[in-house]
């Protein structure tokens, strides 16, 4: 990468610029450019332009001298950048106090085709006054105090990164749906955190999509930003996964198999998967193309399971834009077992595998020997078993599928809105069953419904 940088010392405001060229060679690559934040300065402004004719595309994070400020994307039919540090930010900067010292600005070649020239100009303003600005809450309340089954939704965007709704906005809407929780999880950003606002009947999970260049992941329960630059200073994806345990959250693969021109949706890095907490097994199902993705997605949650793997299988709308209709707010659910409603329950649910995801059934499966009987996420002693599954709000006509170990071993026709069906099986150790519910009707490429993680024979 060609570069040249330049600097006009004016006091208000003080400018730096800076001036490149990148390549297709520069592709997923991370640049920086750092400058120089003095005491009095209490506005700084960033403006990124460059040719995009040719599908050209960049990001920007910023980092102040205590670490994460904030990103950047285009997010207009303008070929720019901008970015504003302030009290009233824009969105994905995280608001706060202007600490003086050095900062750096990276900047994301993510597809680069044939020749991108770009241009970059900082501005810095003086001012003086007390800082007006918001903190990252944590919100750990516990909403309901009762155990059962909480629905909510776990990959939303807002506005703060490439969605069209507010964080207060989404917020208002999952209270609307009734729903017991959601996770606003925007690309490589915390700015949503500081969105939050005091729900009496919503719990609000912290959440960051991970957007890595061959990947994208969720992670949950984490308190601090979480560092995504895969290949930067020695990070790889274990790596990464360790950061955020160690940050008290977990961690769930996005749309493994999703259809990308250029991959970066897809899920290829090397994995340890005895780290991975879930996987989202079923991404955007109106989608006509993510069709074939999730399927692809649980025949990889299979393979896995079979090997041994605990691993969760969760559900995402992956919402960027609500139509009310088509793209609605709880269209599909991920219902989650917790001790009670709030935030640790529910990571601790995901963690256990406790949970179903459904576009409208509800799936009651048990499990029982003569000794015990327990539900999802669970394990039970090896050997003759029966079944317990009760399906509700369900269509006539329906096949509701006895699955073990990733093979259909039982398929029953729904005759009415509620089936009640018991079952006699032989579950070894290591081995699985789970539920799934298909409509026939739907014209979608995958005509799942409704979908259980297992439980397991000990």
């Amino acid at each position: 990468m060609k570069q040249k940088e330049t600097f006009n010392d004016e006091l208000n405001p003080r400018v730096y610029r800076f001036e490149g060229i990148l390549t297709s060679t520069d592709r997923k690559k991370y640049y920086e450019y750092s400058f120089e934040v003095y005491e009095d300065v209490n506005r700084i402004t960033i403006e990124l332009r460059y040719n995009e004719e040719t599908g050209n595309i960049i990001t920007t994070t910023v980092f102040d001298p205590c670490g994460f400020r904030g990103r950047g994307a285009k997010r207009s039919k303008r070929n720019a950048i901008l970015m504003d540090i302030s009290n009233n930010p824009t969105p994905g900067v995280v608001p706060g106090a202007i600490v003086p010292g050095k900062w750096i600005l990276e900047v994301e070649p993510a597809d680069i085709y044939g020749f991108c020239l770009y241009e970059i100009v900082i501005k810095l303003f003086r001012g003086s006054g007390e800082e007006i600005y918001t903190k990252i809450k944590s919100r750990e309340t516990i909403i309901n105090p009762n155990a059962g089954w909480y629905k909510g939704e776990l990959h939303l965007h807002s506005i703060e990164s490439d969605g069209i709704e507010s964080v207060s906005s989404l917020i208002s809407m999952a209270e609307e749906e009734k729903l017991d929780y959601i996770a606003i999880t925007d690309h490589n950003t915390v700015s949503q955190w500081s969105k939050f606002v005091t729900s009496d009947t919503l719990a609000i999970l912290k959440g960051i999509e991970l957007s890595t260049y061959n990947g994208h992941a969720n992670v949950y329960g984490v308190k601090n930003w979480i560092d995504w630059r895969v290949g930067y200073n020695g990070l790889n994806v274990d790596t990464i996964i360790d950061l955020v345990h160690q940050d008290g959250g977990i961690i769930s693969i996005n749309h493994p198999c999703a259809p990308s021109l250029d991959g970066h949706l897809c899920w290829s890095h090397d994995t340890d998967y005895s780290k991975v907490d879930a996987i989202e097994i079923w991404n955007a199902p109106w989608l006509s193309l993510n069709g074939d993705g999730n399927k692809k997605a649980r025949k990889l949650w299979d393979k896995l399971l079979n090997k041994g793997y605990k691993i969760a299988g969760i559900g995402g709308s992956d919402l960027h834009q609500i139509d009310g209709i088509l793209k609605k707010l709880g269209k599909m659910l991920t219902y989650i077992y917790c001790d009670n409603l709030s935030n640790k329950s529910i990571i601790d649910g995901i963690k256990k595998c406790k949970a179903f995801v459904t576009m409208g059934p509800y799936i009651d499966f048990t499990i029982e020997n003569e000794t015990e009987k327990v539900s999802i996420g669970d394990s039970i002693g090896s050997g003759i078993v029966k079944l317990n599954i009760v399906a509700r709000d369900i269509v006539k006509g329906n096949d509701i599928v006895i699955v073990k170990d990733g093979e259909i071993e039982k398929k029953i026709k729904a005759d009415k809105g509620s089936v009640t069906y018991e079952y006699t099986g032989n579950l070894q150790q290591g081995s699985w069953y789970r539920i799934e519910i298909y409509d026939n009707n739907r014209n979608e490429n995958d005509e799942l419904v409704a979908i259980t993680n297992p439980i397991w024979g000990r």
